[in-house]
């Protein structure tokens, strides 16, 4: 129903056999969208949360009794791929995680197992394989026999993303060793390890007072609760609220970090502040779900100026 009103041109191609032809085509470069102002007025439309698996359709045939005028929905808000922008059921968001985080996540620390793993580089299609921390009679370190692939070297969360693999080769605890073109590269202690899905996306902590407003905290400072202090620094901490707290005369340690903590440095695994890469994307898509519906007393006249404007430059007002 949308391109109907959409104007024909002529259209010149060349056929195989080389003659150029002439035919009538939709002009589908045409664009026309709603007055931002009137999208602003709260007499025009309504808001919509939509429900798991509701499509444009239905939602179409929900309010304006007429499937075919999904795209006055998307039009109103802006949804230019459909495929993308809309959000997805939740059978559709689990496929989509599984497809877009596989694999595993190792949290990895330095040899020591105590220190950020600053001067470790791994790279994307690098084989690597767990360790023992041993080393033969040459001090090339023992390897197991099972190999796996890297994805993704995050160096400031200490994350390899590794793919390729079976989860039973690795082990908190145990190394992680690069192997390069000349043999062992690199090596971590593997303090981590978790299916990719499920792994820290970040951390964050929620605005006081708010229900919903999020600030993301650096994985090198020290306990959001502490104030966030950075790795290796001193000073005054400031609390939730922006409460001034005591004057930290020790620098922080690696430990003392959210990602250290997470990894469970010096201690216990901590998931205090938590977002995995699952709840993100799922409060990604969340964000979708609210939209903005035309007042179906405004249909008919949108439609008689979209057959309008189609024919000259504008704007549905």
């Amino acid at each position: 129903m949308y391109f109907s009103h959409f104007p024909l041109v002529d259209y010149i191609y060349k056929n195989n056999d080389g003659i150029v032809r002439k035919k009538l085509a939709v002009n589908i470069l045409k664009r026309v969208g709603f007055d931002p102002l009137s999208r602003k007025d709260k007499d025009h439309f309504i808001t919509y949360h939509i429900k798991n698996g509701e499509t444009p359709e239905i939602i179409a045939d929900k309010l304006y009794n007429n499937p075919e005028l999904h795209w006055l929905i998307l039009l109103f808000n802006n949804t230019v791929n459909p495929y993308k922008d809309w959000p997805l059921d939740n059978l559709a968001m689990d496929e989509y995680i599984e497809n877009k985080y596989q694999g595993y996540s190792l949290f990895i620390t330095d040899y020591a197992g105590t220190g950020h793993p600053n001067t470790i580089n791994f790279y994307k299609d690098q084989t690597v394989s767990s360790s023992p921390g041993t080393t033969d009679s040459h001090g090339i370190y023992n390897v197991n026999e099972e190999r796996a692939r890297v994805s993704n070297w995050d160096t400031q969360n200490c994350r390899l993303e590794i793919y390729n693999t079976l989860p039973e080769t690795w082990s908190e605890g145990e190394y992680v060793v690069g192997i390069g073109a000349t043999g062992q590269a690199v090596i971590g202690k593997i303090k981590r390890f978790t299916l990719s899905t499920d792994a820290v996306h970040h951390f964050e902590r929620q605005e006081p007072g708010s229900s919903g407003d999020y600030i993301q905290l650096n994985p090198l400072g020290s306990s959001e609760q502490t104030g966030q202090i950075s790795l290796g620094a001193t000073g005054v901490s400031f609390g939730l609220g922006g409460t001034a707290g005591e004057f930290a005369n020790s620098a922080v340690t690696f430990g003392d970090t959210l990602i250290g903590k997470y990894m469970g440095v010096s201690g216990s695994q901590v998931n205090n502040n938590v977002l995995t890469n699952r709840d993100y994307e799922y409060r990604v898509n969340d964000d979708k779900k609210e939209i903005e519906l035309l007042d179906p007393r405004y249909v008919n006249i949108a439609i008689q100026e979209l057959k309008t404007l189609l024919q000259v430059k504008g704007l549905i007002t």
